[in-house]
């Protein structure tokens, strides 16, 4: 009898900590996309980032759900990341082809 009790009290305080860290992950995850979209703008070529500022902010709000809003921040990252390094591309191009 001891066990089934100690097992109930077990998933009732499973069941309130997953509960808070829920409710903690809503409540951090603004911020976590704001950080991760300013991050991404950083990281692009200059003469887009404020295009890609205003943007992605509005593209994260129409999206529904706390995790896709992350996904999708995760996703400019990539992005950010691809476009700087065809932008690198695209100035040694224009580099080299000066030098000839």
């Amino acid at each position: 009898m001891e066990l089934i009790g100690l097992f109930f009290l077990a998933v009732l305080l499973g069941a309130a900590a997953s509960r808070q860290l829920a409710d903690e992950f809503k409540a951090w995850t603004p911020r976590l996309v704001d950080v991760i979209i300013r991050r991404a703008v950083r990281q692009l070529p200059e003469n887009q980032r404020e295009r890609f500022a205003e943007e992605w902010p509005s593209h994260v709000d129409q999206i529904p759900g706390e995790v896709g809003k992350l996904i999708a921040t995760f996703g400019f990252l990539l992005a950010c990341w691809k476009m700087g390094e065809s932008d690198a591309h695209a100035k040694l191009t224009r580099s080299s082809e000066k030098k000839l």
